[in-house]
């Protein structure tokens, strides 16, 4: 499982569902709300993100991302909207299932899944972690 800011999550999800060669399940999950917010989307998000990944059903499903209630299909996935709950949606084949309070529900299994692994001595780009400064110079 993988927490992931919003903003490049689907593009996080498709690469690691091209590339991932096993067949555990993996889900990305982020939140649309900070974790200030009284209304904060993360905790709930994250606990269905875990309940995902530890159901049985899940295997062999690829990558998914989860988040508020959905359950959806890395290669299917797209953000909607940069401020709503509902923004990651499967438009074309809808979600693979849902988690409610009861269970993680299945619908479908993606059936795509050609992979394209990459060579043991493929070297990643190092990426930098930057966060903004507020208002009188401390960090976010």
């Amino acid at each position: 499982m993988v927490t992931h800011g919003a903003n490049t999550l689907e593009e996080t999800a498709y690469f690691l569902d091209h590339h991932d060669g096993q067949h555990q399940a993996c889900d990305l999950v982020g939140a649309q709300r900070p974790a200030s917010d009284p209304d904060s989307d993360g905790p709930r998000n994250l606990l269905d993100a875990i309940r995902v990944v530890i159901s049985s059903e899940a295997v062999n499903k690829g990558v998914m991302v989860v988040m508020n209630g959905q359950i959806n299909a890395a290669r299917d996935v797209t953000k909607t909207n940069t401020s709503q709950l509902e923004t990651f949606r499967g438009l074309e084949f809808g979600e693979l299932g849902v988690v409610d309070v009861e269970k993680v529900r299945f619908y479908r299994a993606p059936l795509r899944r050609q992979t394209f692994p990459l060579a043991q001595q493929t070297q990643l780009a190092i990426v930098d972690i930057v966060m903004p400064l507020r208002r009188g110079g401390t960090a976010a």
